[in-house]
């Protein structure tokens, strides 16, 4: 049902497979991704250019850019400046080398943008693919060459308001905390025996249902110790199991609040288990802990309709401001879990899973 395309984590591309897979999908470009033909040396500021493409991307989200990749320009209607691949252009190896790369951005972006990892996809004579894969910063970076700071709005590049480089810069002052998010499909085969008529069993029949859980992680993306988290996920309703605790916003969907609390065993009172009060658990920076499980349904959705879905969140976290996040159900990583049997026989009272 839902196949893992690629998601928030662009670091997945690692071969010419993987550029190929976007250009079939037909994946557009977005805050994480972008496609460049070349480095265009041929603009005397291509220096520039290639300066205010990377430090914006740092600025925003993180994310990568491709250089190699032919873009075609997307109907009327869809994002400003957006576009999708269509066929990969090799960079000859006699317009750039991974190590000129390395040292160029080093020159012109300040301060220097740390972890930059620099693909070179190998194409043989024709040349090669380079894919920058680049992280979120926790400082604003500027374009040395013209003092200037940039960011992605959606697929655009431009230039930073004073408070947008503030907000920027304190990033390593207050935590930034998100959810993680696993899709689990798990697959049952029901086994129903036949009734018997007369002295004849009538033969077996199999049904096959498949049932899904959202698994939600908190995550401390940032560099400093969150003490207090609290968030809101928001689901349709009609994706959401009617076995599920949740509320209903006015909008329809269910709202699910989760945080950073635990519960400690204290100790027991014969087979009694005695807990301590509820306490917020600090979450470390860079550590992912599990917090909830959903279980969730299509049966009330149309089957095209399911990859199309939202999820919105709001994180709440110690002094930084509240966050809103958006994902879309088909970005998150789909887990094929083993298929279970079951064994439904009216005369040996449904023997459960084997």
């Amino acid at each position: 049902m839902v196949n893992h395309l690629i998601g928030e984590k662009m670091s997945t591309i690692k071969n010419i497979e993987d550029i190929k897979a976007l250009i079939d999908g037909g994946v557009e470009e977005s805050t994480t991704l972008e496609y460049k033909r070349n480095f265009a040396k041929q603009n005397p500021h291509w220096k520039e250019e290639l300066a205010k493409d990377v430090s914006a991307m740092a600025n925003s989200n993180g994310g990568t850019i491709i250089y190699g990749i032919k873009e075609k320009e997307n109907k009327k209607g869809s994002p400003e400046g957006s576009s999708i691949p269509i066929d990969i252009c090799p960079i000859p190896a006699t317009e750039m080398k991974k190590d000129q790369l390395t040292q160029l951005l080093a020159t012109i972006i300040q301060p220097k943008i740390e972890d930059i990892e620099i693909l070179y996809l190998n194409m043989g004579e024709e040349g090669g693919i380079f894919v920058l894969n680049i992280p979120q910063s926790y400082t604003a970076h500027q374009d040395k060459l013209n003092y200037l700071y940039y960011k992605r709005r959606n697929a655009v590049v431009d230039k930073m308001e004073d408070y947008e480089i503030r907000d920027v810069m304190n990033r390593s002052k207050t935590p930034i905390v998100k959810l993680s998010f696993e899709l689990h499909k798990k697959t049952i085969e029901i086994i129903h025996k036949g009734s018997l008529m007369g002295i004849k069993r009538l033969p077996e029949k199999k049904s096959i249902s498949d049932s899904y859980t959202l698994n939600v992680s908190l995550i401390n993306e940032g560099q400093i110790l969150a003490q207090y988290i609290n968030f809101f996920l928001y689901l349709p309703k009609e994706i959401i199991n009617e076995e599920d605790q949740y509320k209903m916003t006015e909008e329809g969907m269910g709202v699910f609040f989760g945080d950073n609390t635990v519960h400690d065993l204290t100790g027991f009172n014969g087979g009694q288990r005695l807990y301590g009060p509820y306490r917020y658990n600090p979450l470390l920076p860079g550590i992912k802990k599990y917090n909830m499980s959903i279980k969730l349904t299509f049966d009330k959705i149309d089957f095209d309709q399911v990859k199309k879905i939202d999820l919105k969140y709001v994180i709440h976290a110690d002094n930084a401001p509240a966050k809103t996040y958006n994902i879309r159900l088909d970005d998150i990583f789909c887990i094929e879990d083993s298929k279970e049997t079951r064994i439904d026989d009216p005369f040996t009272n449904n023997l459960p899973y084997i």
